[in-house]
C-alpha cells in the first residue's frame, strides 16, 4: 500500500505503527483458542479438526473484526487533513491504517490456519499462571465492588468526560504551527 500510494517508509510514516495494534486480533484470536482447548478437546487432524477451528475462529472473528475497524475508523480525520497538517500526518495515517487492515486479514485467516496445525490440547496447560492467578484475586473484588455500584461509575466517567470537555477547550486549534519562510 505504501508503495502503491508512493510513501517513503521514514520515522514519520512508520513511527505510528504500535506493536500492539499490529497484533491485537490476532492476540485475541489465539488467546480464544486456548480458551476452546480448556473448555474441550479438539480433534487432533481430519475434517473434525478443520470444523471445530473454522467453528473456533468464526466465535470471535466479527468482534476482531469490529475491534480493529473501530481503531481504524480513529484515523479517518487525519486523511482529512490539508495544508501543512495533511502533508505531515497522511503518510503516517495511511501507514496505519495498511498495517491495521492487514493485521486483520491474517488474524482472520493465517492464525486460525496456523492454530490449526501447531496447537494441541497437550499445550494448554491445566492451571492459571501464577500472575493471572494474583490479578484475578485482586482485581475480582474490585470488579465486584465497582459492578455494585453502577452510579458512582457513571457520576466518575462524566466528571471525567466535562473534566476532558474543559481541557479540550482551552487547547488550541491548531495541530501544527504555519511555516513562515520568512522567519
Amino acid at each position: 500500500g505504501m508503495r502503491h500510494f508512493n510513501i517513503s517508509a521514514n520515522l514519520m510514516s512508520l513511527g505510528a505503527i504500535d506493536f500492539g495494534l499490529v497484533v491485537d486480533g490476532s492476540v485475541v484470536m489465539v488467546e480464544h483458542f486456548f480458551h476452546a482447548l480448556h473448555k474441550t478437546n479438539a480433534p487432533e487432524s481430519g475434517l473434525e479438526r478443520i470444523s471445530w477451528v473454522s467453528r473456533t475462529a468464526a466465535e470471535v472473528a466479527s468482534p476482531v473484526f469490529f475491534s480493529v475497524l473501530i481503531i481504524l475508523i480513529v484515523y479517518l480525520p487525519v486523511l482529512t487533513m490539508t495544508g501543512v497538517d495533511g502533508k505531515m500526518f497522511r503518510p503516517m495515517a495511511l501507514a496505519v491504517v495498511f498495517a491495521l487492515f492487514t493485521s486483520l486479514l491474517l488474524s482472520l485467516t493465517y492464525v486460525p490456519a496456523a492454530m490449526s496445525l501447531v496447537l494441541r490440547n497437550k499445550d494448554v496447560p491445566k492451571r492459571d499462571p501464577l500472575l493471572v492467578r494474583l490479578v484475578d484475586r485482586f482485581y475480582g473484588p474490585q470488579l465486584s465492588f465497582v459492578v455494585k455500584r453502577p452510579r458512582v461509575v457513571a457520576g466518575a466517567a462524566l466528571a471525567l468526560c466535562a473534566v476532558g470537555v474543559v481541557l479540550f477547550m482551552r487547547a488550541g486549534s491548531e495541530l501544527a504551527p504555519q511555516l513562515d519562510e520568512g522567519d
